[in-house]
């Protein structure tokens, strides 16, 4: 992954002198352009997600579910410059496809009663967003930059199976819906290509804090899940 950053870094990097000598007008700019990121800007992202949900019950862990997808939406923010020191706030919210599910045999002691049974889940983020601090490090046109701050979502968990204890058997099934939140971190390149116009690549680390998602006898306390972003976007300075 760091290759591929390192190697977009590049790319772009070389490209940016063939533009401004086609551009007449020179609005487009050189890595050697005098740039001020300070200002409110707006902007629109897309990213691959994938890592995993981790469900609880009761008894021993009910499973571990592997997800992946794509997430996307807009983006807005604004920027503080002092010297080569970029310091802002951004905002996102995303719309997902992420998803996974997990078959898992779960055996152990609940009270008195040995339990035994398999069960099914499958989770869905339906979306999510982030409210985050940015702190960089500006070379003219280019800018290197540490995120960190707020991450929420809203997540849809589905679940059945059977449970066997002193010889009785008994099946359930249930879906439930729940906000969760956490924390994001990490960080990213953002290069300036014209006048208030600019391309980034960043890695984002979601983690989304414990969560109940139902009551009674499938009690899952708690949900809990870790999401991993890499992200690529646009921003148009205002």
């Amino acid at each position: 992954m760091l290759k591929f950053a390192a190697a977009l870094v590049a790319c772009l990097s070389a490209s940016a002198p063939a533009f401004a000598a086609d551009s007449p007008s020179g609005s487009l700019l050189t890595s050697e352009t005098a740039y001020n990121w300070a200002g409110i800007y707006a902007g629109a992202s897309a990213a691959v997600a994938w890592d995993e949900m981790t469900v609880q019950k009761a008894v021993p862990a009910f499973g571990i579910s592997k997800v992946n997808g794509f997430v996307g939406g807009p983006q807005v923010g604004f920027n503080k410059q002092y010297k080569a020191l970029v310091f802002g706030l951004e905002a996102d919210y995303s719309l997902s496809t992420v998803r996974g599910d997990n078959t898992n045999t779960v055996s152990g002691k609940y009270n008195t009663s040995t339990l035994s049974g398999v069960g099914t889940m499958e989770n869905r983020l339906s979306s999510m967003g982030t409210v985050r601090a940015r702190f960089g490090y500006a070379s003219g046109n280019k800018l290197l930059y540490a995120t960190a701050g707020y991450a929420f979502g809203r997540t849809q968990l589905e679940m059945s199976g059977t449970m066997t204890a002193g010889g009785k058997t008994a099946a359930d099934a249930g879906s439930s819906m729940q906000s969760m939140s956490g924390w994001a971190l990490g960080g990213g390149f953002e290069y300036a290509f014209a006048r208030g116009m600019s391309l980034k690549a960043e890695y984002i680390r979601v983690q989304f804090n414990e969560s109940t998602f139902f009551t009674g006898t499938w009690a899952v306390s708690p949900g809990k899940a870790s999401i991993d972003l890499f992200r690529f976007g646009s921003n148009f300075r205002i």
